[in-house]
């Protein structure tokens, strides 16, 4: 596996470089230091991977216009919530069915995905508008808790009734090379296709779709752009 700290990466503009070093800041971004939980945000989302077996997990849209495409664990921000880590949690407890596939409840989830921890090594946010962002955070599974989660999603979802369980219908288990590749190799605007083991609901390799969000939070990453650093140093803030 291509480690995420050592991906392929294009060549930053002479200019944006003379610009961080010359003046430490990038236009419309907020400046180093600034603490994660104290932007404004739309969303938030967590994505999962194996590090050992150098994959991620994703979850296939199981309604809205995004119906079928595949996605990080993750969705908007509710009117009572002020930090990005928190919606992260939450959407991910709810979609990826925590409470049924890995006995955790929402602090538990709350914690595991907190970059204080260990298991979370970078949030991307990314800025929509000015001081708007959302936010993926890249937060690692163990070969352990993976199979649990694939063993255990087909009898969660199926008997879970609420919408907020059923947002995902599918699981699939991508190679971080493969996705990384895929993003390098599109344009932006296209649908980005990348081969897969989809676990649930059938056991079968393919190629699927990704959701245009998931690329676009994962391109100033892969693609290496400037950015500004959090209080956090896992935290990276691109424009």
């Amino acid at each position: 596996m291509t480690h995420l700290r050592s991906m392929p990466k294009k060549v930053i503009t002479l200019f944006s470089l003379v610009m961080i070093f010359a003046t430490g800041f990038i236009e419309g971004v907020v400046p180093n230091g600034t603490p994660l939980d104290s932007i404004a945000y739309s969303g938030a989302s967590v994505l999962p991977i194996v590090e050992s077996e150098g994959v991620v997990l994703l979850g296939r849209e199981a309604g809205g216009k995004h119906r079928g495409l595949w996605d990080s664990w993750g969705g908007s921000r509710d009117e009572n919530e002020f930090d990005c880590k928190i919606t992260a949690a939450r959407e991910f407890f709810e979609e990826a069915i925590l409470g049924k596939t890995l006995g955790w409840d929402l602090s538990s989830t709350e914690q595991f995905i907190d970059p204080a921890n260990q298991e979370t090594t970078l949030v991307i946010a990314k800025e929509l508008q000015t001081d708007l962002f959302v936010c993926l955070f890249h937060t690692t599974f163990t070969t352990e808790q993976k199979n649990q989660l694939i063993d255990h999603f087909a009898y969660a979802r199926q008997s879970s009734t609420s919408w907020k369980y059923l947002e995902k219908d599918g699981i699939a288990l991508v190679n971080w090379d493969d996705l990384a590749m895929a993003v390098l190799s599109s344009s932006r605007g296209d649908l980005v296709n990348v081969k897969a083991h989809v676990t649930y609901p059938s056991n079968q390799e393919t190629i699927i779709t990704l959701r245009p969000y998931l690329v676009s939070m994962l391109r100033p990453y892969i693609e290496d752009h400037a950015y500004h650093w959090g209080h956090n140093p896992k935290v990276r803030y691109y424009r």
